[in-house]
């Protein structure tokens, strides 16, 4: 049996991880995608076997699933997971689920290649410092906004991420465990805007601003930050492109 490994941060992608060091999707998981049982999915790939076996060896492989049930499936390659996909006539759900698997092997090879990064790894861990003294912030904030009699103060964490996210042009992407995909650059960027925002939300409750004010003058000091960047430029000429 192929031991099942997932890349750290990388457990939430949902078709596609790392089996004995290389990256496949289960059929189990791609027929259910494809709206297909997967019963026939396997009879399908059986039948067209040595299509399949054009672009890589078949993995077969077992497991017991949180049900209790033994599941035996194939581990494509993303060459064969494509391929699988074009046996299928288009309809709304397969077009959708055929980008999804496009998009995951995407966002796997890229979080690979960033891993075998050394500036990435390091810049990786000093976000994750920034992060977590944000977190804290952001918990004051949310105290100190209950206080004020907030009732929805525990949302302020989603809400100054995706203010964050927005500002520096990431929230477009909604991708799962996002930071894993983003490069050097996009990292760096992520790093400064958090701790604006962790400095931005202490200088406020610091000055005794009312609670709802304190989040929309965080956020324009994010804007602020992000309009250094030029990124609102950047937007522009894509879309004008």
């Amino acid at each position: 049996m192929n031991s099942v490994q997932v890349l750290p941060n990388q457990s939430s992608l949902k078709i596609v991880s790392l089996y004995s060091s290389e990256v496949r999707a289960g059929t189990y998981l791609i027929s259910q995608g494809f709206g297909k049982r997967h019963k026939d999915v396997l009879e399908l790939i059986r039948k067209y076997e040595s299509d399949f076996l054009d672009f890589g060896r078949l993995k077969r492989h077992k497991y017991v699933s949180t049900g209790g049930r033994p599941i035996e499936e194939f581990l494509l390659n993303e060459e064969q997971a494509i391929l699988l996909g074009s046996y299928f006539s288009n309809t709304e759900i397969i077009r959708e689920f055929k980008k999804t698997i496009v998009r995951e092997f995407s966002l796997m090879k890229k979080a690979l290649l960033n891993q075998s990064n050394l500036e990435w790894k390091q810049q990786r861990e000093q976000g994750k410092l920034i992060r977590r003294q944000e977190a804290d912030a952001i918990q004051t904030l949310v105290d100190y906004a209950i206080q004020q009699g907030s009732q929805n103060a525990k949302f302020y964490f989603t809400h100054i991420t995706n203010a964050t996210y927005k500002a520096l042009g990431l929230i477009q992407h909604k991708e799962p465990q996002l930071r894993e995909t983003l490069d050097t650059l996009q990292l760096n960027q992520l790093l400064l805007a958090e701790n604006i925002a962790c400095k931005s939300i202490i200088k406020h409750i610091k000055a005794g601003h009312f609670y709802k004010d304190i989040f929309k003058l965080v956020k324009l000091d994010i804007e602020a930050f992000a309009g250094t960047l030029m990124l609102s430029e950047n937007s522009l000429l894509e879309e004008v492109a």
